[in-house]
């Protein structure tokens, strides 16, 4: 009797925990456009987007819904969510008396080693046009048990046009050979410039 009470009452937790995360699908989907899965199956999302002098990002902590289905959920699942484990905050300002982007991203790794092989971003407008490239600046590197994260903050020192209403976003890496470059995700993203007039 107990046993047959232990599997009704394990069906119904997994009918409910399946019903919150559909739940949590359909009322996130602005969310899955700053995410991307990498080739390694990481996954990678931006954060944070700014436009100022000065940028400071702070990971949120979770909230205890969050927590739980951090805890109970697969680290893939998780981050397909939108969930993410960790603190963490980076900071970087403008060369004096100017203005930059800056574009905050955290990266649930695969592995360590996932996007860290000489990253930059090629940011071009909506017309393909090259803007400049973004180097990896301030990182806040966090790990627990298996799982690896890295919030990184990348500022970009070129001026934003203000003709574009997109910027294209193109990260990539050093491939295995060590000498080719390899783009592992593609953003289009709001040009915060605009919002400086």
């Amino acid at each position: 009797m107990r046993y047959e009470m232990k599997v009704r009452f394990l069906a119904i937790g997994g009918i409910l925990l399946a019903g919150l995360l559909f739940l949590l699908v359909l009322a996130s989907p602005n969310s899955h456009s700053l995410m991307r899965r990498l080739p390694d199956g990481s996954w990678l999302k931006i954060v944070s987007i700014s436009y100022a002098s000065t940028h400071t990002y702070l990971m949120p902590h979770p909230k205890p819904w969050q927590s739980f289905l951090l805890k109970h959920l697969p680290p893939s699942c998780s981050s397909r969510l939108g969930l993410w484990q960790g603190t963490g905050g980076v900071e970087v300002s403008a060369p004096a008396g100017q203005t930059n982007l800056a574009i905050v991203t955290v990266c649930n790794q695969a592995t360590p080693g996932s996007l860290t092989s000489s990253p930059q971003i090629d940011v071009f407008d909506e017309r393909g046009g090259k803007i400049g490239t973004a180097f990896s600046g301030p990182t806040a590197a966090n790990s627990e048990s298996k799982h690896w994260q890295r919030l990184v903050c990348w500022p970009l020192d070129s001026n934003i046009p203000q003709d574009t209403k997109k910027l294209i976003l193109r990260f990539s890496e050093l491939a295995a050979d060590g000498k080719t470059r390899q783009q592992v995700a593609e953003f289009a993203i709001p040009n915060p410039a605009l919002t400086q007039k």
